[in-house]
């Protein structure tokens, strides 16, 4: 069983109940979360990821429940909740990034969502332009957290962070929308074509990640 490791907390790919769950099976891990990954020679990581665009979706989401859903962080974020009513839907939004010649209309990183600027290219960039092959990387992703538990941990059983009324908004992307958000995550397929040279995730894994 893997011990001692730096788990790569990237938002919004599952870590509540990766984070839970290693508690509870008494597996002793460093968390990082909301930070660059700083590359260290020798360590063990463990990076939890998702498709860029189901990321995308769900951060959206999570944020439009948070802020104008229950409004517990209606004012966390300056501008956060005026960006989010003005688009309301996540399809709406990413049909806005760019126009018809790929030029950008709407630039994202100029308004702030939480976990939206913090993709997943923040977090582990820096730290897979360091790395060799033969470093000790092992990911797990949202899609298969099940099977890739089991198959690092051992663990058959997984503490799931409960789901909330996020589930009623809409996840709805079209052709256009998805074509948008292809081009906008850019950096984060960059890093997963980079994980996939590196050997750090299967072929299986690399389908899931990159489509």
């Amino acid at each position: 069983m893997i011990q001692d490791f730096t788990l790569v907390h990237i938002g919004k790919c599952g870590g509540t109940t990766a984070v839970h769950t290693f508690r509870e099976n008494g597996i002793s891990f460093e968390r990082k979360h909301l930070c660059e990954i700083q590359y260290e020679n020798h360590k063990k990581y463990v990076i939890l990821i998702r498709n860029p665009i189901s990321r995308f979706v769900s951060a959206f989401n999570w944020r439009k429940y948070k802020v104008l859903g229950e409004k517990s962080q209606e004012q966390r974020f300056f501008g956060e909740s005026q960006i989010i009513s003005k688009f309301n839907e996540v399809n709406n939004l990413a049909e806005s990034l760019y126009d018809k010649d790929g030029i950008m209309q709407f630039n994202l990183s100029n308004h702030y969502i939480h976990h939206i600027r913090e993709d997943i290219s923040f977090y582990i960039s820096r730290l897979l332009s360091n790395c060799k092959k033969e470093d000790f990387i092992k990911v797990i992703l949202t899609e298969t957290i099940r099977e890739d538990m089991n198959k690092l941990f051992g663990i058959n059983e997984l503490n799931f962070h409960s789901k909330n009324n996020k589930e009623k908004y809409s996840k709805r992307l079209s052709e256009e929308g998805y074509k948008n958000l292809k081009k906008y995550l850019e950096k984060d397929y960059q890093c997963i074509e980079q994980l996939f040279k590196l050997g750090f995730i299967s072929n299986y894994q690399y389908k899931i990640l990159s489509k």
